[in-house]
């Protein structure tokens, strides 16, 4: 099987990218392989696969139909997929798209990073979330934004307030 040119891409920091060259053995598992690729390349623990468009990646023969020169994929710790989402979704998908919460940017007057915004976009459709505002030290974190404040209905994310990864 000849080598494939990817471009992995931390899917929560998608500034952090690199090229490889992926050559599976035929025995190998290709998901576990590219998980692995990520771990080491991108430093990260490796949980899911999307590829644009926010379609995730779940089986070595999905896998097989995306793989080709110069494909990206995003490599997840386990967040959903941050990113444009497709533009046209099915009636299923959009049946099950949570409206997203209220967010207000009071850092308006300082610098922030692009993927802090990302993942503020993110984290506002959460279940029960409400309202997100994202303050004058906005910063992105490894999955949820730092700097920022929810408000949320009936629920409780962890993740939000100091957990090191997110809740499944």
């Amino acid at each position: 099987m000849p080598s494939t040119r990817l471009t992995l891409i931390k899917n929560s920091q998608q500034n952090f990218r690199t090229a490889v060259l992926f050559n599976p053995r035929e025995s190998d598992d290709k998901i576990a392989a590219i998980l692995t690729l990520a771990k080491n390349k991108l430093r990260i623990r490796a949980t899911r696969i999307f590829v644009e468009g926010g379609n995730e990646i779940s089986s070595s023969d999905e896998l097989a139909n995306v793989l080709q020169n110069d494909r990206k994929l995003f490599i997840s710790g386990g967040e959903d997929y941050i990113g444009l989402l497709k533009e046209h979704p099915s009636a299923e998908e959009a049946a099950f798209t949570p409206a997203p919460a209220t967010i207000t940017n009071i850092a308006y007057e300082s610098h922030v990073e692009p993927d802090a915004f990302a993942q503020l976009k993110q984290t506002a459709i959460l279940k029960g979330m409400r309202y997100v505002f994202g303050m004058p030290d906005l910063h992105p974190g490894n999955t949820y934004p730092i700097g920022a404040t929810f408000v949320t209905e009936d629920m409780i994310y962890p993740a939000l307030i100091g957990a090191l990864r997110p809740i499944q």
